[in-house]
């Protein structure tokens, strides 16, 4: 078993020196989301496979200098899929066909989930400031999809962690409010502020944090 792991590891390593450009990490993610949706009962195994891509970077093929993640890459395949699954659900002429189209559709969605807690849980675990403004700007786009019943835990877990970050103000302000407007954000029901409130001004987030010195 210990050779075994061994192997596992030392092939894994080499996959990761091949993959050198865009088109090999384009393949990768390719391969991944389609072994994932066709063996779904492995969902486990290619969620934890994702988890150890999430942060690798290479060169965008048509940007030189522009990186671009497998992250990234992944999401964008997913979002791709499920718009073209949703496009032909609206023009299924069948009650069979819808119903096989939905039944895809709710599997491709518990895939997406499935690797976005893996992304979030990883920018969390990281803790340096742009994993965690990528993490506050992911779920402020995705997390109302994210937020059922089923997948409470994970959010309570995650969203604990988030308010430890706050109320022990291991990050800098402009992350801290960051934070808080994400976890506002979920206790509001994914609500947003109303658009003449908008965003935090640069003003605003000095201000604060001089409230928050004078304390």
């Amino acid at each position: 078993m210990l050779e075994s792991s061994k192997m596992i590891s030392f092939n894994f390593q080499q996959l990761l020196l091949s993959i050198d450009s865009e088109e090999r990490l384009r393949g990768v993610v390719d391969l991944i989301f389609e072994k994932a949706t066709d063996e779904p009962s492995f969902s486990v195994m290619y969620g934890q496979l994702c988890h150890r891509l999430a942060h690798m970077t290479v060169q965008m093929a048509d940007k030189a200098g522009s990186p671009v993640t497998f992250r990234r890459l992944l999401l964008n395949r997913c979002q791709k899929e499920f718009d073209r699954k949703q496009e032909k659900l609206d023009s299924a002429a069948s009650t069979a066909e819808r119903e096989q189209l939905q039944e895809e559709l709710e599997d491709l969605k518990m895939l997406t989930v499935a690797i976005i807690f893996s992304c979030t849980f990883q920018l969390l675990k990281k803790q340096d400031e742009v994993s965690l403004e990528q993490l506050c700007t992911l779920l402020a786009t995705v997390g109302k999809e994210l937020d059922t019943n089923r997948a409470k835990p994970k959010m309570d877990q995650m969203f604990n962690q988030m308010t430890t970050l706050i109320e022990e103000r291991q990050t800098s302000t402009r992350i801290r409010f960051m934070l808080q407007d994400v976890v506002a954000l979920k206790e509001k029901n994914w609500v947003p502020r109303k658009a003449d409130q908008g965003p935090k001004t640069i003003v605003q987030v000095h201000k604060e944090a001089e409230m928050e010195q004078q304390e």
